[in-house]
């Protein structure tokens, strides 16, 4: 399936520079794929996290207006405590504060759904990275912080949704959504 067009970024030089945003469109689909800023260390890179994801979520919903939107990759936030293996021990940390999780809510509010949860609503232990550090991934201590979205309108072309932790190669391992044609 090839694109019919490819756009780099929001259309917002501050937000482009990292090259986070790419975006493929299709007759029927936007394709957005997006790796969002990590907070940092002591939440140094929340307020800038936080801006780009606010121009995210304006970026996305003037696609939403043309065709479907289906949002792919790493947003660098577990949204809530069965997405991470030790919510306790991280709460506030990178990730995992009570804005980023905030602005999550709010993307979801604005009419994205979130297809894994969607078919999977209370299933834990499912997750999409981990840290190389104390043999995070063998023992499944581990973050879900990748995902496919989709705006609300187009829920119906949900046809499934996985996280595949068998695959390795990285300390992110791929998410999938089955999408349905038009």
């Amino acid at each position: 399936l090839k694109p019919l067009a490819v756009t780099y970024g929001m259309e917002r030089e501050e937000f482009d520079q990292e090259g986070r945003v790419l975006t493929l469109e299709f007759a029927d689909f936007f394709l957005v794929n997006a790796y969002l800023p990590n907070a940092q260390p002591e939440l140094a890179r929340l307020e800038y996290k936080l801006a780009f994801c606010r121009r995210f979520n304006e970026f996305t919903a003037e696609l939403a207006r043309q065709k479907t939107v289906v949002v792919c990759g790493d947003l660098n936030v577990a949204h809530r405590e069965i997405d991470l293996a030790r919510p306790k021990d991280n709460q506030g940390s990178p990730g995992f504060s009570p804005p980023e999780r905030a602005w999550m809510d709010s993307f979801l509010a604005a009419g994205f759904i979130d297809s894994f949860r969607l078919l999977h609503p209370d299933e834990g232990d499912h997750y999409s990275w981990w840290s190389y550090r104390g043999g995070a991934r063998q023992r499944n201590v581990g973050w879900r912080i990748d995902y496919f979205c989709i705006d609300r309108a187009s829920r119906r072309r949900i046809a499934g949704a996985a996280i595949h932790p068998q695959i390795t190669g990285s300390d992110h391992c791929p998410v999938e959504l089955e999408l349905l044609a038009k």
